[in-house]
């Protein structure tokens, strides 16, 4: 469990925004490392020129299976809901899923390196 606490302050001469709120992760991982998953649940409250403006409720899970030590494939979903003060209410979903390769490379001195693939 990783709780944190989100703050962003951007200004600019068109507008001062400040966005603050908590977010709570969760993840475990199975099968030694090979499969690990997660989750989290943030709450963001946004300001905009001294005016609180909007409130916003984020969900996410994750899932990601180590196939091989170079294989690797995510997939991960969020869905965010939106609250603003004027009355009307946004959702937006997000899912990817994302294959991962990675190259290996073993130092046999500190002036050569030897690349496996």
């Amino acid at each position: 469990t990783t709780p944190s606490l989100n703050i962003l302050y951007s200004e600019n001469p068109a507008m001062k925004l400040l966005s603050v709120g908590p977010t709570v992760s969760f993840s475990k991982n199975f099968l030694k490392g090979k499969i690990s998953a997660n989750t989290s649940v943030s709450f963001i409250a946004s300001q905009r020129n001294g005016t609180w403006s909007d409130k916003t409720v984020t969900n996410s899970i994750g899932f990601n299976y180590r196939i091989t030590k170079n294989h690797a494939v995510k997939i991960n979903n969020s869905v965010m809901y939106t609250m603003l003060l004027t009355g009307s209410n946004s959702h937006e979903y997000k899912g990817n899923v994302t294959y991962t390769y990675t190259f290996d490379y073993i130092v046999k001195n500190k002036k050569e390196q030897v690349k496996n693939f």
